[in-house]
């Protein structure tokens, strides 16, 4: 990441071992890294490697979680309090990308959307 407060003329920012902690199956009290997220103006973020669908949002940031690409499906009974939308289902997200704009739907394995 860039330095606090240092100009940005980029769109994207990686960020390697982000643990959404307060998202997907771990369901933790805390969001490890949230604090540098928001330092940085971050907007969306996007995960994936647990098992289940996920839609939250936490400090003003958005996440999506997708991970229901075969492998056996976490239980999402137990929501956070961040969590706006999950699902227990095997699952694709299409993203429409318009400038500084993202659009997600979040499609069945039949192409059926249960999630924008």
């Amino acid at each position: 990441m860039d330095e606090p407060g240092a100009a940005r003329d980029q769109r994207q920012v990686e960020i390697d071992g982000l643990r959404a902690d307060l998202l997907g199956h771990r369901r933790r009290r805390a969001l490890a890294g949230v604090g540098e997220l928001v330092e940085h103006r971050v907007d969306l973020v996007i995960g994936g490697h647990d098992h289940m669908y996920e839609r939250a949002q936490f400090g003003g940031i958005k996440y999506i979680i997708s991970g229901g690409a075969g492998a056996p499906l976490y239980d999402v009974t137990a929501r956070g309090s961040a969590t706006a939308f999950s699902a227990s289902r095997y699952h694709f997200v299409e993203m429409q990308v318009d400038g500084d704009r993202v659009h997600a739907v979040a499609r069945g394995t039949k192409g059926e959307v249960f999630d924008s």
